[in-house]
């Protein structure tokens, strides 16, 4: 139940599904872009890049 709770919240957000939860996680909150104030851009921006750089560390 909870992953389709969380399909469904990724597609009203228009991110893309790509398998990887981390991923998904991260396409989601840049997904929120949209609705913050741009004061809060780099905060958000920083930190998905964050999330996946660690991912993609993990896949060495």
């Amino acid at each position: 139940m909870q992953d389709e709770v969380m399909e469904a919240g990724r597609a009203a957000r228009g991110a893309p599904e790509t398998g990887d939860a981390v991923v998904d996680a991260a396409l989601s909150e840049l997904a929120r872009l949209d609705g913050l104030e741009l004061a809060r851009h780099p905060a958000l921006v920083d930190a998905v890049q964050t999330a996946l750089a660690e991912r993609l560390a993990e896949t060495d």
